[in-house]
């Protein structure tokens, strides 16, 4: 039991920094108030101090046993959608308020009744739980022919495009073939690190090998899936620390919450050079001037999510008022699939370009209007309902199969569709990348016993 003098010397540390922090960052902010970029810069790194004591205070107090995939994906819809509605900036500032309150609830409560139902439905698959006991193991000769394959497919892309992480624009130019080959590595690694990594136990190999398939990605010149990535892993480091006393020691708990305050500090970064690096969007300088950005150095952790959802809900109020434009592009198909009829012969216009048109009048953007957005532009109320029922039942499902059976397939299932699940809720237009990362864990684990798929 901790006395009282050490637990006072704890709370008088935690204030002491926070005081610090904001003082540290209101003089940043006065000595480098010309330029908001590098000021910016400076306050991450005080702003990334004060979150990482207060993801260690959440480890402490809340601990790791009630996050599940079904809580994750809950707390970041609420996350997203918050970020959107709070006055953060005056972006899109056009957006009806009182309807996309009332959407939101509707896309959490819809979430939870499918998180009900993959719970119950879990339960009663007696077949699959039946056969918990067997042997396990990685298609190893497929899993090299699949790196090798995107190793190449790297390569070409950096050849012919250069690095796109410096030349973002250049990304638009890549074919989406070499992107979802590429992309590959994101379920190939959860898969693999699912079944290799183990606690308290040398895990190197594998370590080794998500930092390779971390640096390819990069080739993309996206953000996305290399968080998506890390965010996967350490998510399979929790919950496989789970019931383990160790991860609660001194030393875990500050690995995990430097491991979650380096997630927020890259993310952020990638952010500014993003904005700074990009020939298509305003520098940071007149970014912050022209939409009168406030506090701009506390917000940033949180502002990339900000703008992606203030973006995701200016669109679809422009596009809802445009729709019959919309249609005239889409020849009877549905919007929200639209980029499935990539996969044919020739060239086929995406949503997002769509959205570019009837948007922003410019044929060379794309748009993306969240999930709630996509949905809606397409199926209205009805589809919104319908999707988030279906996100929540095949996370809950997998994970609870999971919590039952503690096969490695079904862990890698429930983390996949987690990740991509917070992508496609950005994102908003479904594309077949997220069909084939399903697909992946069935192909690449194998079972001795016979009828186990």
């Amino acid at each position: 039991m901790e006395t009282k003098k050490t637990m006072l010397i704890k709370i008088g540390s935690i204030i002491f920094i926070c005081l610090l922090v904001t003082f540290l960052t209101i003089i940043n902010q006065e000595l480098f108030s010309f330029n908001k970029f590098i000021a910016t810069t400076i306050g991450l790194f005080y702003i990334s101090i004060l979150l990482f004591v207060i993801f260690i205070l959440c480890i402490k107090f809340i601990g790791i046993k009630a996050l599940t995939p079904n809580s994750i994906v809950i707390i970041f819809l609420i996350l997203y959608l918050g970020c959107g509605l709070l006055p953060f900036s005056l972006y899109r500032n056009y957006i009806e308020i009182y309807f996309w309150v009332y959407i939101s609830i509707l896309a959490i409560l819809c979430l939870l009744i499918g998180q009900v139902l993959g719970r119950v439905i879990a339960y009663r698959s007696k077949k699959l739980l039946a056969k918990s006991k067997h042997t396990e193991g990685v298609r190893r000769s497929l899993v090299i022919v699949l790196f090798f394959l995107s190793f190449l497919v790297t390569l070409k892309i950096t050849l012919d495009y250069g690095l796109l992480i410096l030349q973002p624009t250049n990304r638009f130019l890549v074919p989406a073939s070499y992107q979802y080959i590429v992309e590959l590595l994101v379920p190939i690694n959860i898969c693999l690190f699912s079944f290799y990594f183990k606690i308290n136990k040398e895990n190197k190999k594998i370590y080794i090998f998500t930092f390779i398939s971390l640096l390819l990605l990069f080739s993309l010149g996206y953000r996305n899936q290399p968080m998506l990535l890390v965010i996967g892993c350490l998510l399979i480091f929790l919950f496989k620390s789970k019931g383990n006393k160790q991860i609660y020691k001194k030393g875990n708990t500050i690995l995990i919450a430097l491991g979650l305050t380096l997630i927020l500090f890259l993310f952020s970064l990638l952010f500014l050079f993003r904005q700074e690096n990009s020939d298509e969007l305003l520098n940071w300088n007149k970014f912050v001037d022209y939409y009168e950005v406030n506090n701009y150095q506390y917000s940033l952790p949180l502002f990339p999510i900000h703008l992606s959802s203030r973006e995701a809900m200016g669109v679809t109020t422009i596009a809802n008022e445009r729709i019959n434009e919309i249609n005239t592009y889409l020849d009877g198909k549905p919007f929200f699939f639209l980029d499935m009829y990539t996969l044919l012969p020739g060239n086929q216009i995406t949503s997002g370009k769509i959205l570019g048109i009837v948007v922003n009048k410019r044929d060379t953007v794309s748009l993306t209007p969240s999930l709630i957005g996509g949905l809606y532009i397409t199926y209205g109320s009805l589809g919104v309902s319908i999707g988030f029922i279906v996100i929540g039942f095949i996370i809950s499902f997998f994970w609870n199969l999971y919590q039952k059976t503690y096969i490695t397939k079904y862990l890698a299932i429930s983390i996949l569709t987690l990740i991509y699940s917070i992508e496609l809720i950005n994102r908003g237009i479904f594309k077949p990348m997220y069909i084939l990362v399903l697909i992946i864990p069935f192909i690449l684990f194998k079972y001795k016993n016979k009828g186990l798929s």
